[in-house]
């Protein structure tokens, strides 16, 4: 279930149109809104108050949009941001929205627009998430990791480690246990899936009216400040 707070949520998703009014849609409170919705799941929790020292693990690509309005709410937040070559991760983005779409109108949608919006207004994003981040760890108790995918996909758990030790959390032997039995049953599933020969997610940017060229030239200064390789 998703809780309508953001601007920007899976119930707009499938209006690439509206993308740049949306990314610039920004209500002041609704990170506190965020914040209380968070505070009433762990209030009903079975376990609470047990639970009541354990951390919220929240993961969209949403916040990007609303970095300042999150950490006016959060404070002392722990932000991993994972960098992916924009050539593999805006056709990744693309083909989620689409899936979406299809999903939930009768019309088609513009590929070539949602390419075109994806390819340039997101830059700006990007651009602003990196300038309010900076200024909120200067700040604040706010950290920052920032982890590439290729390094997540070849080694999970020494990444895991990694942002343990700088966010100053105990790395116990019991959860480096559970990551390994999630991790092979996740090795698991996909190679059922890919037995069955169902997709597991296939996409390139010329399905959305763009080259990879077009990308790696657009989305050169990104790769360039975070080290993301291009090959």
């Amino acid at each position: 279930m998703e809780y309508p707070l953001m601007p920007f949520s899976f119930y707009t998703l499938h209006r690439p149109d509206m993308f740049p009014h949306l990314m610039n849609d920004r209500p002041p409170k609704m990170y506190q809104r965020y914040k209380d919705v968070l505070r009433i799941l762990t209030w009903q929790s079975p376990e609470f108050p047990q639970n009541a020292g354990l951390r919220w693990t929240l993961k969209a690509p949403n916040h990007l949009l609303y970095i300042k309005q999150l950490v006016e709410a959060f404070q002392d937040a722990r932000i991993v941001w994972t960098h992916r070559s924009a050539a593999k991760a805006l056709p990744s983005w693309c083909s989620f929205v689409r899936t979406l779409s299809d999903a939930s109108l009768a019309e088609r949608l513009d590929l070539k627009m949602l390419g075109d919006v994806t390819l340039k207004d997101f830059q700006k994003v990007l651009k602003r998430a990196i300038d309010e981040l900076e200024d909120a760890t200067r700040k604040q108790d706010v950290k920052v990791s920032h982890v590439l995918y290729e390094d997540l996909v070849r080694d999970p758990i020494a990444v895991v480690r990694k942002l343990y030790e700088e966010f100053g959390y105990d790395f116990t032997p019991e959860f480096e246990r559970r990551l390994e039995d999630y991790l092979e049953k996740n090795k698991k599933e996909r190679k059922a899936m890919k037995a069955s020969q169902k997709s597991i997610h296939a996409y390139s940017p010329e399905t959305f009216g763009v080259s990879t060229e077009d990308v790696l030239r657009e989305w050169e200064w990104y790769h360039k400040r975070f080290g993301i390789p291009t090959k």
